[in-house]
């Protein structure tokens, strides 16, 4: 067991020490980018999936570190998702969402970086973020779970 824990430490040194000899020469202002976001929302309770399906715009800004580690913010915005409950909504917008991560590009860190970017890269995200809602008023009133707006 030894040997094998050993040998998994030397070749992830050995991977450290590649991709640190080829961003020797990377400024700040190097390597971010900006990213735009769109996709849906559903609620698996009751109904139609597709049917009460409501859209959800958003966007991010990233900077790779290193090309094993990028840091980055994201923000989302769900469009008219209190018609889940087939009340109007005065807003567009009924929930934000805002957002840091953290990336680990795998095929780097194992497979050490080779200069350009690969035709398929396996990346792991990981990040916290706080999410709100905007219920309308009768919301509240109709006893609705989840409903924590006050009256």
């Amino acid at each position: 067991m030894k040997k094998i824990l050993l040998i998994a430490t030397m070749m992830l040194g050995l991977s450290t020490v590649q991709a640190q000899t080829t961003v020797q020469g990377s400024k700040f202002s190097d390597n971010w980018s900006i990213g735009v976001k769109g996709g849906f929302a559903s609620p698996f309770n009751g109904g139609s999936y597709w049917k009460r399906a409501r859209g959800v715009v958003g966007a991010d800004l990233r900077k790779q570190i290193t090309p094993v580690l990028g840091l980055g913010i994201e923000a989302g915005w769900g469009i008219n998702t209190s018609g889940w409950y087939d009340l109007p909504s005065p807003n567009t917008f009924d929930d934000q969402y805002l957002g840091i991560y953290g990336a680990v590009n795998f095929m780097n860190a194992f497979g050490s970086y080779k200069g350009s970017p690969r035709l398929f890269e396996l990346e792991g995200v990981a990040g916290v973020g706080w999410l709100h809602s905007y219920y309308p008023k009768k919301l509240t009133k109709t006893g609705i779970p989840g409903a924590h707006v006050p009256v």
